[in-house]
């Protein structure tokens, strides 16, 4: 299977391990590996965070050995962080 670099941002994150839903590829930040060029993690909001209000946004770090399928609608992730 291939995909597209657009049709990726499309993608809605949900996590197996709790079911939360993380928004969308497009809305997060893409962590590549300079010299591999490979994707090491994604960076989406922490929209449960206790401080939000005092310190801006917070982010979680979800590494990209933690997804379990790319879908035709979904990334599916098993992340227990």
């Amino acid at each position: 299977m291939s995909i597209r670099l657009s049709e990726l941002m499309d993608l809605e994150i949900v996590n197996v391990f709790n079911g939360y839903k993380y928004g969308y590829l497009g809305d997060s930040e893409i962590i590549f590996d300079k010299k591999s060029g490979e994707i090491k993690s994604i960076l989406v909001e922490d929209e449960n965070s206790r401080f939000l209000f005092l310190k801006g946004k917070d982010y979680i770090e979800i590494p990209w050995n933690s997804k379990i399928k790319i879908g035709e609608k979904t990334l599916i992730i098993d992340y227990k962080g």
